[in-house]
């Protein structure tokens, strides 16, 4: 499951699938990631999209997946 301080755009098949057994969680976030917005791994913005930079409302195309 996605943590709440992501982008709600941000996609990972982490969020999906469980990790294998011999994998911690925030190991299996390592994967490639990519943007719903433009279904490619860069963002509306053109930056790359990981979840370093998608974490947080530094980037212009954010928009967080819970509104607290």
């Amino acid at each position: 499951m996605k943590p709440p301080h992501y982008c709600r755009y941000l996609t990972n098949k982490a969020f999906f699938f469980p990790p294998p057994v011999d994998v911690r969680p925030e190991e299996g976030l390592h994967t490639p990631c990519r943007c719903n917005q433009t279904q490619e791994t860069l963002g509306p913005d053109g930056a790359l999209v990981c979840v370093d930079a998608c974490s947080g409302p530094g980037r212009s195309c954010y928009l967080a997946d819970v509104e607290l």
